[in-house]
């Protein structure tokens, strides 16, 4: 399988951003088990070992609203490219800085 490259922790979890914790261009996420600060609505996903990625959106009543994609390895290592077969979503690229059980640091890439 082509995701054997990314961390095993970034699996069948649902991340949510911390953006609080972001910095120069680097997003943060922490589990949906986290204890946020309170905020009007948080983005998120979920990346599964069977390729498909779940975006988490905010809605207009803040809630949350979900988007199924699909992901495959890039070239390069740590980068997975997303890809949207509704096309409410542009496709992009994210680049796996670091993760663990407790955060996730990614970059988003066009």
């Amino acid at each position: 399988m082509m995701g054997q490259q990314l961390p095993p922790e970034i699996y069948e979890k649902h991340w949510i951003h911390s953006r609080e914790e972001d910095t120069e261009g680097i997003q943060v996420y922490r589990p949906s088990s986290f204890n946020f600060p309170l905020s009007r609505g948080r983005r998120g996903f979920e990346i599964e070992k069977s390729g498909a990625f779940l975006e988490y959106g905010i809605g207009r009543d803040d809630r949350s609203s979900k988007v199924e994609g699909k992901w495959t390895a890039a070239e390069e290592p740590a980068i997975i490219k997303i890809d949207f077969p509704s096309r409410t979503i542009n496709p992009y690229k994210m680049k796996i800085i670091s993760c663990n059980n407790e955060i996730l640091k990614i970059r988003k890439l066009e």
